[in-house]
């Protein structure tokens, strides 16, 4: 049965979310499912960088519905589907002024810049810059420096097999391997049709990618940088409150750190002051 309403999908029991990039059939589709504690099965389904068409299955149980989740991941891949290389994050918000007046405009700052240097990514791919999190996005989820080192290990293959592909065409198996694996970890604005020779066929197109996952990967640096600076506000009083401190010390994280991670960190804190002491 189809919604118009998504439903809160942040306190889903279980998430799954896949995608096949199949340029010979033209597939470049997602899929994605969400276990409520209802007993529903929350489907989302479609093409990459287009709106998804929703599906509800209503299962009676938490049970049921993680069954019939399983057995549509069986028939997903085997239709090719595999998971997405990026980290699934819910949306935050966050207010500025609680790292008080020293850090709270140079942390803006910062965020700002690292905004205008992330536009050659969010120029050449389907990827964007969440500032409220400090993360890069796709449809599917965040993008780690995982999904930075298998990008680039894709466009490696991309490139060593061009050569060959030019002499063979441009239906060799190991080219387009190559092309459905970048795409899988990079999705690209490359339309309804999918053509691996017009989005990765030439080797202008490639040094250009290789540029943007370089960019990219000064962007996740200058993240972890605020990143220190965030923590410098936090240490000297800034976000008192429990849940404010949680969602500054994850912004830029692709791992949420959970409230119990915290006090043990906090924990650990005090206990070195007062080994130094």
């Amino acid at each position: 049965m189809t919604t118009r309403t998504r439903p809160d999908l942040s306190k889903a029991i279980r998430t799954v979310k896949l995608i096949c990039v199949n340029a010979t059939t033209n597939s470049n589709k997602q899929w994605a499912a969400w276990v409520l504690s209802d007993g529903t099965l929350y489907v989302e389904y479609g093409r990459v960088n287009y709106a998804q068409k929703p599906h509800v299955y209503s299962c009676r149980s938490v049970a049921l519905a993680d069954n019939k989740l399983n057995q549509l991941l069986a028939e997903k891949r085997n239709k090719g589907y595999r998971p997405v290389q990026v980290e699934d994050q819910p949306q935050i918000f966050l207010d500025f002024n609680q790292l008080g007046s020293d850090y709270a405009e140079t942390v803006r700052e910062k965020i700002d810049q690292l905004a205008s240097m992330a536009e050659p990514v969010i120029n050449h791919t389907a990827i964007r810059f969440d500032r409220d999190r400090g993360v890069f996005v796709t449809q599917m989820g965040t993008v780690s420096r995982q999904t930075l080192t298998q990008a680039t290990m894709a466009l490696q293959k991309i490139k060593a097999s061009l050569n060959g592909t030019i002499r063979r065409g441009y239906e060799s198996s190991p080219y387009l391997d190559a092309v459905e694996q970048y795409l899988s970890t990079v999705p690209l604005p490359i339309g309804m049709k999918l053509e691996a020779r017009q989005v990765l066929g030439n080797l202008d197109q490639i040094t250009q990618q290789f540029g943007m996952l370089q960019t990219l990967e000064g962007c996740l640096g200058k993240v972890e940088e605020i990143r220190i600076m965030i923590e410098q506000a936090i240490a000297g009083g800034g976000a008192v409150g429990s849940d404010e401190r949680a969602r500054w010390l994850n912004w830029g994280a692709t791992e949420e750190i959970t409230e119990m991670e915290e006090q043990t960190a906090l924990a650990a804190d005090e206990r070195a002051c007062w080994v130094r002491w």
